[in-house]
């Protein structure tokens, strides 16, 4: 493709292109384009080398065909395990349109998306039959005789599982910032992160290497007034959903990012579309949406397909009972995930670089996800919501104006980067203490509140915390600090704490199931909650006692 037809193709897009940046907008669209060419396959008159197929050199040979997939950059990338490639969610091997019928799969993304996928055999002997020539020799002439590239070496250098071959960390479709906080805006494969970015048919203009203060203000009220519409109910709610657009574009280069949550009373609020302004930002298209599992085992196969697909923002749209479940907790506080693929017996290990958002009418977060969670909530306050009309459509205006809106949110982080990163006087938020340090506190630096005090609703909301805490609570009421069994407990009269009791470990009849209780104790054995800590003290023949006590009478 020539990089005239590029530019007609992005005319015809109606994509907004200031007059002023269209000579830098013809480069970046020559250097994807260029390096387009060059992977695919090579141009007419050039020498592509031979590869010679002696028996018993089987491992020189598939060296040869490594060394050749190097030089020639064709787009084959290792990752977790596997040879990998980029594609768009559309041209997936096997994808069919679901029949009318047919049951929904539990994950979903917009056919522009781009996914990684693994490199099969047939498609890599392809590949190196484009990029070499095969010879074999003929024992009745003596002659080498061009051949296909043998399905023999292709799944011999799958199988190797160590490569030479550049590493994939992520796919990225905006420019970004690194680790140490220098600007990724060149399209391609960069060495120094593994990331590949790909802009497709958006022009991004610059992002200033050193904004002021004063450019970082002006790029935060332009930000804001994209959602300006939205109906906060406080300012801390606000600061959560720019964290999110924020976020999600420098994610890749963020250890652990906390899971970001939008609520409301009713539906047709705007909390969907709210996630999608996120994704809209940071990738150009509608998130990757994943629906709630029944168990934790299907949960773990989903999110390692997410995960695995290079999936940047991942949204569990519409959620309709206590969300929260131990996989889930792990993404979101480790670097790596491990599990098995859904629909597969096989077992990877994957980045858990993405950005997860959650949506939900009145939003519960449950046990240890609370934790690891802030929350924006909206409240319209009139009975239909969804009558609501809006001066914006933002599933136009954003992709008309993406490349200026990633500026903006990118010129607020190096503006704060460049000025020394000056430390906002906030409490330390455990597990995602890289992200407090840049998003968090960037958003407080240019005037926004602490997105982290949101974690009050989602505290309050919390179904574990409040039954447990009632239970302390009832529980040091009637013994005080003294240490006791189970039994005694259990057997005890008291009304308030049998239906404590009864609430936090029930058995099928509304009664307390005591094998439950027991097990739940030492799950919680040393939390704190209300200012009650529940410990368990020395064995008493054989059988443990426990008690609740005051910390401030420690």
């Amino acid at each position: 493709m020539k990089i005239k037809e590029a530019l007609i193709h992005t005319q015809d897009q109606k994509i907004h292109i200031p007059p002023e940046n269209y000579v830098l907008m013809v480069e970046q669209q020559q250097h994807l384009l260029r390096k387009m060419v060059e992977a695919v396959e090579p141009c007419k008159g050039m020498t592509v080398p031979t590869i010679k197929m002696i028996p018993g050199q089987l491992h020189i040979v598939t060296d040869e065909a490594e060394d050749i997939l190097i030089a020639s950059n064709p787009g084959i990338f290792q990752r977790s395990g596997q040879l990998v490639r980029i594609i768009t969610e559309a041209a997936k091997p096997g994808k069919k349109p679901l029949k009318d019928k047919e049951e929904k799969s539990p994950i979903s993304r917009s056919d522009d998306a781009l996914v990684i996928i693994g490199v099969d055999p047939i498609y890599l002997a392809e590949t190196l039959g484009k990029l070499a020539s095969w010879a074999k020799l003929d024992e009745r002439t003596k002659e080498w005789k061009a051949k296909d590239c043998p399905d023999k070496i292709a799944k011999t250098l799958l199988a190797r599982q160590q490569w030479k071959l550049p590493v994939l960390a992520g796919v990225i479709q905006a420019p970004t910032l690194r680790s140490d906080g220098s600007i990724l805006q060149n399209p391609g494969y960069d060495a120094e992160t593994g990331l590949f970015y790909n802009p497709g048919k958006t022009f991004f203009p610059p992002i200033p290497h050193s904004p002021s203060f004063e450019e970082a203000i002006t790029a935060k009220n332009r930000l804001l007034s994209l959602l300006s519409e939205f109906p906060f109910e406080d300012e801390e709610d606000k600061a959560v959903a720019l964290s999110g657009i924020l976020t999600a574009l420098v994610r890749k280069s963020i250890r652990t990012v906390p899971l970001h949550g939008f609520t409301a009373p009713k539906m047709g609020t705007g909390k969907s579309l709210l996630a999608d302004v996120i994704g809209l930002i940071a990738t150009g298209n509608s998130n990757c949406v994943i629906s709630q599992a029944d168990s934790e085992a299907e949960e773990e196969k989903r999110l390692l397909t997410v995960l695995a697909a290079g999936d940047a923002v991942i949204c569990y749209d519409n959620i309709e009972r206590p969300f929260g479940c131990a996989p889930l907790c792990s993404v979101l506080s480790q670097e790596m995930f491990k599990g098995r693929l859904l629909g597969t017996n096989k077992h990877i290990n994957v980045p858990t670089n993405a950005i997860f958002l959650a949506t939900g009418n009145n939003l519960i977060l449950i046990g240890d996800i609370s934790t690891r969670a802030i929350l924006s909530r909206l409240n319209p306050k009139c009975e239909k919501p969804e009558e609501r009309t809006f001066a914006l459509n933002l599933y136009t205006y954003i992709p008309q104006h993406r490349g200026d809106l990633v500026k903006d949110a990118l010129t607020i982080l190096r503006a704060y980067h460049v000025a020394g990163r000056p430390k906002q006087n906030i409490p330390p938020f455990g597990r995602f203490e890289e992200w407090s340090d840049l998003i968090r506190s960037a958003l407080i630096w240019v005037g926004l509140a602490d997105a982290c005090k949101s974690r009050k609703e989602i505290e309050s909301t919390d179904p574990v915390r409040l039954v447990l805490g009632g239970l302390l609570k009832a529980w040091h009421a009637t013994f005080d600090s003294l240490p006791v069994k189970v039994k005694a407990v259990v057997s005890k009269d008291s009304e308030e704490l049998k239906e404590a009791l009864a609430e936090f470990a029930p058995d099928n009849k509304g009664g307390i199931n005591e094998i439950s209780l027991g097990r739940k104790l030492q799950k919680y054995n040393k939390r704190i909650e209300g200012g009650l800590q529940l410990e368990r003290m020395s064995d008493h023949q054989g059988t443990a006692t426990w008690r609740v006590v005051r910390i401030e009478d420690r």
